[in-house]
């Protein structure tokens, strides 16, 4: 009974796990023009603050690749190399409307 019950969460948690994983993009999408990287980067931080992976999900295909130093958070600099590579993409306009309230 204690190995079913054993067997049974440890295939819940690989399934959960694996839930999580795909949601990261595994390949970049089309690349964004400066202009276009430049509007996004304002609607994600308004003040120019680096982002948080809550901040950046709406905009970051891969947030792993986008966070060159994996210190957990996307600077400017960061950002603007994800847009050359593919990793941001524009948000729809209800995202950007609800990422400002």
């Amino acid at each position: 009974m204690r190995l079913t019950i054993l067997t049974g969460a440890a295939l819940l948690t690989s399934v959960a796990m694996a839930g999580t994983t795909a949601q990261a993009a595994t390949q970049p999408g089309p690349r964004l023009a400066k202009h276009e990287c430049h509007e996004v980067w304002k609607m994600a931080s308004p003040h120019g603050d680096t982002l948080s992976r809550g901040k950046a999900t709406p905009y970051v295909l891969n947030f792993a690749m986008v966070d060159a130093n994996h210190n957990g958070v996307i600077t400017s600099k960061e950002f603007k190399r994800g847009c050359r590579e593919g990793w941001v993409t524009t948000a729809d306009a209800s995202t950007a409307k609800d990422m400002k309230k």
